[in-house]
């Protein structure tokens, strides 16, 4: 038994190395780097910009695309924009 034990060791050493050649001899850029998904909160922002805020709708839309979203969670991302957009925009001084 410890000659099979000794064995495999060897050839998963050997298969190692093996693999690494082949690493280093393929092109890193053999497959196209997969696409970024987009987070649930980018799709939700999405469907509220899409329905221009309206919460109930873009809560139907989110459904037939199958997000399954609290309506909270839509109102807590809706309010979120809102303080985002007033951070943006420029205060006015009188």
């Amino acid at each position: 038994m410890l000659g099979t034990e000794l064995g495999l060791t060897e050839l998963r050493l050997v298969m190692r190395q093996l693999r690494a050649r082949i690493r280093r001899v393929t092109p890193a850029t053999l497959l196209p780097p997969e696409p970024q998904t987009p987070s649930k909160k980018d799709i939700v922002m999405e469907a509220l910009v899409h329905t221009q805020g309206n919460v109930k709708a873009a809560l139907k839309l989110l459904g037939e695309r199958g997000v399954s979203v609290d309506r909270s969670y839509l109102y807590e991302i809706k309010r979120e924009g809102v303080r985002a957009g007033r951070q943006a925009s420029p205060t006015r001084s009188p």
